[in-house]
């Protein structure tokens, strides 16, 4: 879901795109190591904290509660991340970064056969990267690795066993997830051979909770195997294959990569614009959720601001409906029994309501909104907010194409593949300095210039104030 280290790569990218030298993966890990054992960035960090504001201990201890481990890291991975664009810490990290760049060795000047055999390997490199997105999902919606992982070491024949599975195919699996590095075996052993999860398996594919799991990537990355093979015939027709004609199993996945978004929103996001939380959980203010899909949000800024009335819009019937039964059931419970929730089946175009709101939240809903109506929309949100009000806006990072390193950053090349997905929905792929010149036009003051870095490197966080 989001990179181990605090750092945001974005961020990296900004320190080295003038250098003329082109960057590889390994460089822009090495300087992030380097970036982060820093003592002097580390102190600096430290010093830093005591002035930002911290995870409340309310917060804490309600994620510990709920076992919510996965949300609790994430809200303080994206805190650690808002360190890293304090102007001090900034300066220092240029600093390093030109340093870095300095000692870089000269490129060396490759024949023809060796730019050949270059291209040809990373051909090779993206085909193995296919076939193990489909390995590691088999393994995963078949309970393969969960299996694994509860009785390893296991032979082929008690894995089938255990999972009345055909003993052929998961031999074969095996072998390809071993192939991949997905699995260990033991090679000098006498058969059967005997399997375990390769090592960091277990944390990236068994563990919801962890801040770096690939279950979410993995599902969604083939699920989209329906896209690539239509694509062919929509290059031509220049037709769009929309969101509300997709299978429930798409749409779902959609609710789950949102879910974990709110608690930063909340937690880190508006603390980080000097927003006083604690002291609006005191207070009536009303909150507009923007395309609040299945609801989930709506639970959650009334379980944050007690004294909050949270209204939610969106234009699709069927996820209305859902959000209404998310609701519902929530409202059962004792902590939110007294809750005002209000949803409604609206287009947030034709939002009458004017100087209501204090605070409006927008995530991952522009995308979905063809770029010629983002002025009426902005117009729209700056009369519904009141003065002092706040609008968040968490998207899609869709960074422009110069300069093309950009593109050619690991962190980007999975999520680039989803451009195509993009497109076919009839996405807006607009970035964040479109959209921060857009809501200055409509008079919003821009809290910060540009995107805050969100804690997923393939998102970006924009907040704007009514003055």
């Amino acid at each position: 879901m989001c990179d181990a280290s605090f750092i945001p790569l974005q961020q990296l990218k900004d320190l080295l795109d003038n250098h003329p030298r082109e960057l590889t993966q390994e460089d822009y890990i090495s300087l992030r190591d380097k970036i982060e054992s820093d003592d002097e960035i580390n102190q600096t960090l430290e010093i830093l904290g005591g002035s930002r504001p911290r995870l409340p201990e309310g917060v804490l201890s309600r994620a510990l509660r709920d076992n919510k481990t996965f949300e609790r890291k994430l809200i303080e991975y994206a805190q650690q991340q808002i360190k890293y664009t304090d102007p001090q810490v900034i300066s220092i990290l240029r600093t390093r970064a030109e340093t870095f760049l300095d000692a870089l060795p000269s490129p060396q000047q490759k024949t023809q056969q060796e730019i050949l055999k270059d291209r040809l390997m990373a051909i090779e490199r993206h085909l193995a990267g296919y076939c193990a997105t489909w390995i590691l999902d088999i393994g995963l919606k078949a309970s393969l690795f969960a299996a694994i992982a509860e009785a390893a070491p296991i032979s082929i024949e008690d894995l089938s066993w255990k999972l009345e599975l055909a003993p052929l195919y998961v031999e074969v699996w095996c072998k390809a997830a071993y192939g991949l590095e997905l699995l260990d075996v033991d090679l000098s052993s006498s058969p059967p051979k005997r399997y375990t999860l390769a090592p960091g398996m277990r944390e990236l594919l068994l563990d919801p909770t962890n801040p770096i799991s690939m279950r979410f990537d993995i599902a969604f990355s083939t699920i989209l195997h329906q896209d690539f093979l239509a694509f062919p015939r929509y290059l031509r027709t220049g037709a769009t294959w929309p969101l509300e004609d997709r299978p429930a199993e798409l749409h779902k996945l959609y609710v789950e990569a949102t879910r974990d978004d709110y608690p930063v929103i909340t937690d880190v996001i508006l603390p980080a614009m000097d927003q006083n939380v604690e002291d609006l959980k005191c207070k009536n203010i009303t909150i507009l959720d923007v395309g609040t899909g299945a609801g989930f949000a709506l639970v959650h800024y009334a379980k944050t601001f007690p004294q909050a009335k949270v209204v939610g819009l969106d234009i699709d019937p069927s996820r209305v409906a859902e959000a209404q039964h998310t609701v519902q059931a929530a409202v059962t419970t004792p902590d939110l029994s007294n809750h005002e929730i209000e949803v409604r089946c609206q287009d947030v175009n034709t939002l009458e309501d004017e100087n209501m709101y204090d605070l409006i939240v927008i995530n991952l809903v522009l995308y979905q909104i063809h770029f010629s109506e983002y002025t009426k929309l902005f117009e729209r949100l700056y009369k519904a907010l009141k003065h002092g009000g706040i609008v968040v806006i968490a998207e899609y990072n869709f960074p422009p194409l110069a300069p093309e390193r950009t593109y050619r950053f690991p962190g980007y090349q999975a999520f680039l593949s989803h451009l195509l997905h993009f497109a076919l929905i009839g996405a807006t792929l607009t970035p964040a300095e479109k959209l921060v010149e857009l809501l200055q036009e409509q008079h919003f003051d821009v809290v910060r210039g540009a995107a805050i870095h969100h804690p997923l490197e393939e998102r970006q966080v924009i907040v704007a104030k009514k003055p």
